[in-house]
């Protein structure tokens, strides 16, 4: 085949590349407008036959208004009026029904599917008096169900008013926060009061998050006032506070926390307090977290890499040692290249020259650490 027959097919393959091409797009907007064709009608279809029960619901025929709201529910089980469909059933059954344990078991179960429907207030004020009316009848454990609903209400309720309190004289909403945290034993609302708290200037409520952080009986909500605490302070009382707890306290988690929300500090406070603890903490864990959180702290790292130099040469622990390696490694390159490269060719560690070498190798982009590598 000469280069002009060659050229000729060529340009015949292009020619029927670009008709396939174009075909196969004419078959897509074809079959895109005949999908959104389809869901349209199904999506009008579902509408009349939901309009039709309700207008049998409107006109109190119970069995009818059932069997047609089953019927557009099995029908159209994606439909945005599913949920509609599905209270207004229920509503039904308890119109028709003899036995109302029947119709609150409908609502029970619409909740359950339907946790975020715009029913669900509806539903619980239907579910609450048809349990009245089962616990005359002598059946008062539908009751203790409904209690624990009106709890969860009541619960929602005043979460929503504490985060209102924010917004008033700041010492009146104080006193009130911690009259509620004392009166509830509802964490949900307990976390919503250490955040608003934790957010006021007022001493008092400081001082409610202390005691939280240091004496509370539960320990979650310890952690979340230690967490709060921590967030951005610039206070050396706060900071003095928290390795304290570090200290004394016996709860390993509690120390985690404390130690987390000391890093989060101003580092002109909270790196000293750190490395006091990296340096002479006898507790092996408490030296490996405070370790860690030194090579987070790139406004200090000149200072920082000292220390961390020191560790990985002097402490006994060879976890410690090895986690000082890491640290220097997160501190800013010009700063952890050099000590990475002094760590491989001078420590008789072979562990440590390991890790020293590997944390090089993350620095691909520092002629450097090639050269060195």
């Amino acid at each position: 085949m000469n280069s002009g027959t060659k050229l000729i097919f060529s340009g015949s393959s292009v020619i029927k590349k670009i008709l396939t091409g174009c075909a196969c797009l004419c078959i897509l907007i074809s079959v895109c407008s005949f999908t959104f064709s389809g869901l349209q009608k199904a999506d009008d279809e579902a509408r009349q036959a939901y309009e039709a029960a309700y207008n049998e619901v409107l006109n109190e025929n119970w069995r009818s208004a059932i069997d047609l709201l089953a019927e557009m529910i099995r029908k159209y089980p994606q439909s945005r009026w599913v949920d509609d469909a599905r209270f207004w059933q229920c509503y039904a059954r308890e119109k028709s029904e003899v036995d109302p344990e029947m119709a609150f078991k409908c609502y029970n179960d619409f909740l359950k599917e339907f946790s975020d429907s715009k029913w669900t207030g509806e539903v619980k004020s239907k579910m609450i008096l048809l349990a009245k009316r089962l616990k005359q009848q002598g059946k008062p454990e539908y009751m203790a169900l409904v209690s624990v609903m009106e709890k969860e209400e009541k619960d929602e309720i005043t979460a929503a008013a504490i985060m209102a309190l924010q917004y008033i004289d700041e010492e009146q909403a104080t006193a009130k926060l911690i009259e509620i945290y004392e009166s509830t034993e509802n964490q949900k609302v307990q976390d919503k009061i250490i955040f608003v708290l934790a957010n006021s200037s007022d001493t008092a409520a400081r001082d409610k998050l202390f005691q939280i952080a240091k004496t509370d009986h539960s320990v979650e909500m310890r952690k979340k006032a230690i967490f709060w605490i921590g967030q951005g302070t610039e206070s050396e009382e706060v900071v003095r506070f928290l390795q304290a707890l570090v200290n004394e306290d016996n709860d390993p988690g509690i120390k985690d926390k404390a130690i987390f929300a000391i890093s989060q500090a101003s580092s002109d406070i909270g790196v000293p307090v750190l490395t006091d603890f990296a340096l002479t903490h006898g507790d092996e864990e408490i030296r490996t977290k405070a370790v860690f959180w030194l090579g987070q702290t790139d406004d200090m790292a000149e200072k920082t890499l000292k220390t961390l130099k020191t560790i990985s040469t002097n402490d006994p622990s060879k976890e410690v040692r090895e986690k000082a390696v890491f640290s220097i490694s997160q501190l800013p390159e010009q700063y952890a290249v050099p000590a990475l490269i002094a760590i491989s060719n001078s420590n008789d560690n072979t562990e440590l020259k390991q890790s020293a070498i590997f944390w090089l190798s993350q620095h691909p982009d520092n002629d450097q650490a090639i050269a060195e590598l």
